[in-house]
């Protein structure tokens, strides 16, 4: 099994794990996610990486995709303002610092968008020797890893059971900590 597909499989399970989650908030903001990594991956990495064969445009993609989640975020979390503003702050800043960087010196040195990066280079050597005949669909399948962690597990955070709220007439706990109106951890489990 080559790299980008056992990282694609390993991705997918936590992927599938979120869109069969029992709080229908989860479900629904993981849908989002999906089909805005999908739409930004296929667009800045699949088509120009099948058009001319540089892997680089992942550097561009991965940490825009990266800010998308913080966006999401921002946009469709519930719960706690606070908690909300600074994950999906975080998620923003991280995102855009490392996709404006990438931006920044694909214009300045054209590694990107002319040349290829060294460890990409580095990596298509090793294709040609372990698998000569199918190098672009390893080299998709490596992309579309990058993208498939966007979707799962670098969302992760955003799916914590406590951002999604339902209101609740039981008493508090005592526990200044937690919300009467969080999700107890028994409802998030998988169907």
């Amino acid at each position: 099994m080559s790299l980008g597909l056992g990282l694609c499989v390993a991705f997918g399970t936590v992927l599938i794990a979120l869109l069969f989650a029992n709080t229908e908030a989860i479900v629904s903001v993981a849908l989002l996610n999906v089909l805005a990594q999908g739409f930004l991956f296929v667009s800045v990495v699949s088509i120009p990486l099948w058009r001319n064969g540089r892997m680089s445009y992942v550097d561009i993609a991965w940490p825009f995709g990266v800010a998308t989640i913080g966006l999401l975020v921002i946009l469709f979390a519930e719960g706690n303002w606070l908690r909300v503003a600074t994950v999906g702050t975080v998620y923003l800043f991280i995102g855009l610092r490392m996709g404006i960087g990438a931006l920044t010196l694909a214009k300045t040195t054209g590694v990107i968008f002319r040349d290829e990066f060294p460890r990409y280079r580095y990596r298509r050597m090793q294709l040609e020797r372990s698998h000569p005949t199918s190098i672009g669909l390893h080299l998709h399948l490596e992309a579309l890893a990058q993208g498939v962690a966007n979707m799962s597990v670098l969302a992760l955070p955003r799916c914590h059971p406590g951002w999604y709220s339902r209101p609740t007439s039981r008493p508090s706990s005592g526990r200044p900590w937690a919300s009467e109106r969080s999700v107890p951890a028994s409802q998030c489990t998988l169907r």
